[in-house]
């Protein structure tokens, strides 16, 4: 009797045990998940067939550059480069309208999607990295779309140079990435930062070379101008493009130690303050 009491008590915890649930562990890729579900939605939100989709997306841009042409073309006879305004602003407006884009964007991460944070899964440095990643392949359609016919439209002669082009492109991407996500944590603080710093960065589409060439600047306004990040990203751009301008003080490395700096920071701080950031007190 003890035996079989023994033999019998042994196979029902074998079947016990085999038949209960295995405790799940955490889902593979549940990043790239997270991700992937940020970006469909704000596809879907923010080029929805309501709001124009990528067509107003392009449209705007493009009549910014033609309106901005124009008026040059009053001003000036001939531009810097080549000989088309179109091209030549063109060319200074596009990475910078990429910078742009994504540093409002990512700044604007949080604010968006707080709802959505309140689940475990999701945290403010995914829907930074979603607006990111989303807004850099807009902005790489709506460039390729505005050059190619910036470019068809003129006769001026262009030796592109689409490694160069593309390396700013994403220079100018990175900054805007490092920017907004420390700005994003500072607006949870303090929400008068969004509009101190429009304020405050208002000037910087002039000093940014995009109406001018740096080389063309006095001595001491080339001095300050060379802090500035984005005069490099200009400048490769159109290096890229007008194969006979060197841009040779531009200096890269500079533009991706500060993004890389201001990115590290951001995400850190999103991350050490996640709770601060969710809470609705700090809409």
């Amino acid at each position: 009797m003890r035996i079989g009491s023994g033999h019998h008590g042994t196979a029902r915890r074998d079947v016990e045990a085999a038949i209960e649930p295995a405790i799940p562990g955490p889902p593979r890729f549940q990043f790239l998940r997270v991700l992937f579900a940020l970006i469909a939605r704000e596809t879907a939100t923010r080029y929805s067939r309501g709001s124009g989709g990528y067509l107003w997306a392009v449209a705007t841009p493009s009549l910014q550059i033609l309106v901005m042409s124009f008026v040059f073309a009053l001003m000036f006879r001939t531009p810097s480069l080549g000989n088309s305004f179109i091209l030549f602003y063109t060319t200074g407006y596009l990475p910078f309208h990429m910078y742009l884009m994504i540093q409002n964007d990512v700044m604007g991460a949080v604010k968006v999607n707080r709802a959505l944070m309140q689940y475990p899964a999701v945290t403010p440095v995914d829907a930074m990295l979603s607006r990111a990643v989303l807004g850099f392949l807009t902005q790489i359609v709506i460039t390729t779309v505005i050059l190619t016919g910036a470019i068809q439209s003129t006769d001026t002669p262009v030796n592109l140079d689409l490694a160069k082009m593309a390396l700013a492109l994403l220079t100018a991407a990175f900054l805007g990435l490092g920017v907004g996500s420390v700005n994003c944590v500072l607006i949870a603080f303090f929400p008068t930062w969004e509009r101190f710093w429009m304020i405050m960065t208002t000037p910087l589409f002039i000093i940014s070379a995009i109406l001018f060439l740096y080389e063309e600047a006095p001595p001491v306004f080339q001095g300050m101008l060379w802090f500035n990040p984005l005069v490099h990203v200009t400048a490769t751009m159109r290096s890229g493009v007008f194969g006979a301008y060197p841009a040779a003080f531009a200096e890269l490395i500079y533009v991706w130690s500060i993004s890389s700096v201001a990115a590290i920071l951001g995400f850190y701080m999103a991350r050490r303050h996640r709770s601060k950031l969710v809470n609705p007190r700090y809409r």
